[in-house]
């Protein structure tokens, strides 16, 4: 199915649907009868009306969606969860595929309102996809909104009519820095699947273990060992708007917008060594590797300067004093600097038997 424009969908609501006028359900898959076993595989559900019309879940035409929200899935076998809100559709694999290799897994889906009307889909694992092992350390956090600015103006202004000052965004946080893994690459045989290549990456730091399999003649993984990306900065806080006037007196000046903190610098790239089987050396052309340094986090948003007050004018007395001036807007936070990347990975040959799953 070609992918759809969800045009006009931005700011609208999506129109109700009266889930007890439908007949049944229609599941579509972007990538036909299979799915990879790592990432997303994203679906629509078409609703076929009791009047013959039918509504969708992917759909230029507004009038035709309807909220994904509406429904209710189960898997079998229990491999996944299928992510369903708004148009938004997706089935997302668990780390552990094993069940794939004896059997498809089987997507039923139906109205929350109307457990008759039902749809399916059997879709079968693409060994042959290109799959990610996420191994990636985890971003730093987000700096805080507006932290408390305690500078001689701002106390200066909590005493007069102008604004006071916005307060400063925080800084984002370092980037957590990866830490080693390990991956074991050797053929194993299937009852279902056939020959497979097994793929077990573990994580000595906490143990955590998956075992990807992928097509040998065709199939690719990358080991995603990245530091992880540095926290965006805090955005600064809005300046306050200036008081208004007294009678014939000037409106007070706005304060000026809080500055952005800095974005957190990525951490390190981790190391992955790779041990292949000694007797299938080809096997290390299924792996690749990506151990990146993380991403420098984003600069926090200045804040905006505050409005000035209002003058006092008064017509009896003649007297038109000027509004306050605006105050300024913040400075934006820097970016955070991108992480070191991890050591060169390395690629060695182990016995055959040493190699266990």
């Amino acid at each position: 199915m070609a992918a759809v424009l969800l045009l006009g969908v931005t700011g609208c609501g999506i129109p109700a649907i009266d889930a007890s006028k439908v007949k049944h359900l229609e599941v579509v898959s972007f990538e036909g009868a299979y799915f990879c076993p790592t990432g997303e595989t994203k679906l629509a559900v078409q609703a076929k009306m009791d009047d013959g019309s039918v509504r969708s879940t992917l759909t230029s035409e507004r009038s035709a969606q309807f909220d994904a929200a509406e429904l209710v899935w189960a898997v079998s076998p229990s491999m996944g969860q299928v992510r369903s809100d708004k148009l938004e559709v997706a089935f997302v694999p668990n780390d552990d595929v094993t069940p794939a290799l004896e059997k498809n897994v089987t997507l039923d889906v139906a109205m929350q309102k109307n457990m008759a009307a039902k749809g399916t889909i059997e879709l079968a694992p693409n060994f042959a996809c290109h799959q990610g092992a996420m191994f990636s350390a985890p971003a730093g956090a987000t700096g805080s909104y507006g932290d408390q600015d305690v500078s001689f103006f701002s106390v200066l202004a909590a005493f007069s009519s102008r604004g006071s000052t916005g307060h400063h965004g925080g800084h984002g946080q370092h980037g957590n820095d990866a830490t080693a893994v390990n991956a074991y690459v050797k053929l194993v045989q299937t009852p279902k699947r056939g020959t497979l290549a097994a793929v077990r990456v573990v994580r000595p730091s906490d143990n955590h273990t998956v075992t990807y399999f992928v097509d040998p003649t065709s199939g690719k993984i990358t080991i995603i060992n990245r530091g992880g990306k540095g926290g965006r900065g805090g955005s600064g806080e809005d300046g306050r708007s200036g008081e208004s006037g007294g009678t014939c007196r000037r409106g007070g000046d706005g304060g000026n917008g809080g500055d952005g903190g800095d974005g957190g610098d990525g951490g390190a790239g981790g190391a992955v060594t790779v041990h292949i089987d000694a007797s299938r050396p080809e096997l290390a052309n299924l792996v690749r590797v990506d151990n990146r340094g993380g991403d420098g986090g984003d600069g926090g948003y200045a804040g905006s300067g505050g409005s000035g007050g209002y003058g006092g004018s008064d017509s009896k007395r003649k007297c038109y004093p000027d509004s306050g001036r605006s105050g300024q807007s913040g400075q934006s936070g820097r970016d955070g600097r991108n992480g070191q990347a991890g050591p060169a990975p390395e690629f060695l040959t182990m016995a055959p038997e040493e190699i266990t799953f």
